[in-house]
């Protein structure tokens, strides 16, 4: 069973009409030549002439595949078959071409489910196609499964879409100029600038040295002394999440304490203390009002919230992440990846070297294709219109989704051991990770940097303790550094993207090979 809008007119359902016909003509030709990224985007044109075109979904799913995103072929695959049920619900009877064009969509999304390792979601796609279709060969004819580049169990790459123009040139005089303006409102005593960081290892099992070249990322530093104990930056951000915003006592905003008067929408409040979004004070509930809350007001993510409490794994976060930027871009009417809470963070790369592997990441084909779309029909989006389209194609979700998971911060709840609050904040991403931090953060209603040392302790005395010197990076840490040397990096690895080379844990790991009677390489 699929999730479908009654609503949505199938109109050009059937095969692409002669006003796409010949940008159909380039893609076949651009297939046939192994053009594979010009094939995508002409059926992506294709789409915003006849946005109901199946064919031209089950051809994309293909170049997908032969691009090696399967993540993204599911997406194309799944939606054709949406529009295999809108034309079921107003045809008695389809046509033999529909009918195989459902065929091709059953196959193609089991296929790409298996390649991304979604074993279980793929037999299911591909037991329901065979028994609807017994004669149908559910195998793509000429395509062969590229063995040694099929990721683990369940995972995508994480990288920069070849068609993706949204990303901005983080290094450029413009970026920076921006992000120091933006900086200067959190902190007089910090600033960005371009720093060389060392390339990271793919692999938590590696020993070696691996490559030690740098890549250049954005870093924050020192204007002045920082101490001890001093609160240096503040950074609120309107992508913060709350878990479960009817049964806590924090702010929907700004993920505060909320006070005995509280302020509510009239419009979606039901008159008792168990319903409706609750807000600390007059600002966040006009912050809310301003940039996404009229497209949350009054619908029902009863669905989704249930489905995030029901488990302890942060990741649960991403999707109440992913649904707050979906309401800011329609409301604000601004392309997701082009809002100022988004278009800075890192999270995607060019592809990598040859040499070094692409990074992966968990992928769940019912949180990362399904749940998006059911967020946007809740919200009286029609994901085929070309406009939306452009705004909420799987690989702008993909995007986000991938930011989201490398610069995300969460608080667990004590009492429950599960997500309580998360949120992303732009300049808060850009401070780099040590496991011999200089600063450390606390997450409340704004995300708040204080000078830290392991060893040094605030002195008695009126002589303060400097923690980073005027010039100095401030390094903060991505994971608890009162951890072992392999929890550490086992529970960084995800934000990193890699596995850590800071001074300490070079110096760790050499130890333990020392220990292991390994010795050092000359």
């Amino acid at each position: 069973m699929h999730m479908r809008d009654p609503d949505a007119a199938p109109t050009g359902a059937y095969p692409e009409p002669w006003s796409s016909k010949p940008l159909c003509e380039q893609a076949g030709s651009a297939i046939s030549n192994g053009e594979y990224v010009h094939a995508q985007k002409l059926y992506t044109e294709v789409l915003k002439l006849e946005p109901h075109s199946i064919p031209a979904y089950l051809e994309r799913s293909l170049v997908h595949l032969k691009l090696e995103f399967p993540d993204l072929a599911t997406g194309d695959a799944y939606r054709a078959l949406l529009l295999v049920d809108m034309v079921r619900e107003g045809e008695e009877e389809i046509t033999p071409d529909i009918a195989e064009m459902e065929a091709k969509a059953f196959s193609y999304l089991s296929i790409a489910l298996r390649e991304i390792g979604c074993h279980e979601d793929s037999r299911r796609y591909k037991e329901t196609g065979a028994k609807r279709y017994p004669e149908f060969n559910f195998e793509i004819p000429g395509y062969t499964p590229r063995n040694e580049l099929i990721l683990r169990e369940g995972e995508w790459r994480r990288e920069v879409y070849p068609w993706n123009n949204m990303e901005p040139d983080r290094f450029s005089d413009e970026t920076l100029g921006v992000l120091n303006a933006a900086m200067a409102k959190c902190s007089a005593k910090a600033e960005l600038k371009v720093v060389d960081l060392p390339i990271l290892q793919r692999d938590l099992s590696f020993a070696g040295d691996g490559d030690r070249s740098s890549d250049k990322h954005l870093g924050v530093y020192a204007k002045e002394d920082i101490f001890l104990g001093e609160t240096f930056f503040s950074e609120a951000s309107p992508l913060t999440v709350v878990a479960d915003p009817e049964n806590s006592s924090l702010c929907e905003y700004c993920g505060g304490n909320l006070p005995d008067r509280y302020r509510v929408c009239d419009d979606c409040w039901e008159g008792d203390e168990d319903s409706g979004v609750m807000w600390c004070s007059k600002e966040c509930k006009q912050q809310a009002f301003k940039s996404y809350h009229p497209a949350l007001c009054g619908r029902d993510f009863t669905w989704l919230y249930r489905d995030i409490n029901a488990t302890a794994s942060t990741n649960s976060a991403y999707s109440l992440l992913l649904l707050k930027t979906i309401a800011m871009a329609l409301t604000l009417d601004v392309h997701p990846l082009a809002l100022s809470d988004v278009k800075y963070l890192y999270g995607v790369s060019r592809p990598p070297l040859k040499h070094i592997p692409a990074i992966a990441l968990p992928f769940n084909f019912t949180h990362q294709v399904l749940q998006p779309i059911q967020m946007l029909q809740e919200m009286d989006v029609d994901i085929f219109d070309p406009k939306y389209l452009d705004f909420f194609d799987l690989w702008v979700m993909q995007t986000a989704r991938a930011k989201f998971i490398s610069v995300a911060s969460a608080r667990i709840s004590a009492k429950t051991r599960r997500t309580e609050i998360a949120a992303v904040h732009t300049l808060y991403s850009m401070f780099n990770h040590s496991c011999e931090p200089t600063v450390t953060w606390e997450c409340e209603n704004e995300v708040k940097f204080t000078g830290f040392s392991r060893y040094k302790k605030r002195s008695e005395s009126a002589t303060p303790v400097v923690a980073v010197k005027k010039g100095d990076e401030c390094w903060t840490h991505y994971c608890d550094v009162r951890m072992e040397y392999k929890d550490r990096q086992r529970d960084a690895f995800g934000s990193l993207g890699g596995k850590c080379v800071c001074r300490r844990c070079v110096e760790e790991e050499a130890e333990g090979k020392n220990m292991n009677g390994v010795p050092d390489e000359e």
